[in-house]
Parts: structure tokens; C-alpha cells; sequence
């Protein structure tokens, strides 16, 4: 998880290394992000789906403060 801006986290995207899929380096996974608001947390771009284990346990650390 990495916080781009107040409130506001990208917990997806294997470019920068965010999330990894181990197959190679062919950057299957788009950048995900999720939006910190005081009625919850809004995702987007859950990516592609080879990740999407990953972007959600880096959003339960969005969720919990972690």
C-alpha cells in the first residue's frame, strides 16, 4: 500500500511494484486506488484480476489505519 495523497492509497499495480502476479514482468495489473470518506472507502479499478487478492488486503489496511 502506498499513500499518494491524503486519503487516498493505491493498493494495486504491479508496474511499481504495489502488487506482483510472480509470472514475469509483463505488468498484468492496472493501478488501483482506493479513496478514503468519512462514510467508507471507495475502489477503483480493481485491475485485472490476477492480483485482486493482494488489493484487497491492502484495503483492509486502508480500512484499519494500518
Amino acid at each position: 500500500m502506498m499513500q499518494v495523497l491524503r486519503q487516498l492509497y493505491q493498493v494495486g499495480g504491479d508496474l511499481n511494484g504495489v502488487t506482483w502476479d510472480g509470472l514475469d514482468a509483463a505488468y498484468h495489473d492496472a493501478n488501483t486506488y482506493v479513496l478514503e470518506r468519512p462514510g467508507g472507502l471507495i475502489l477503483f479499478d480493481c485491475g485485472g484480476g490476477d492480483t485482486l487478492d493482494q488489493v484487497f488486503a491492502k484495503f483492509v489496511c486502508v480500512y484499519r489505519g494500518v
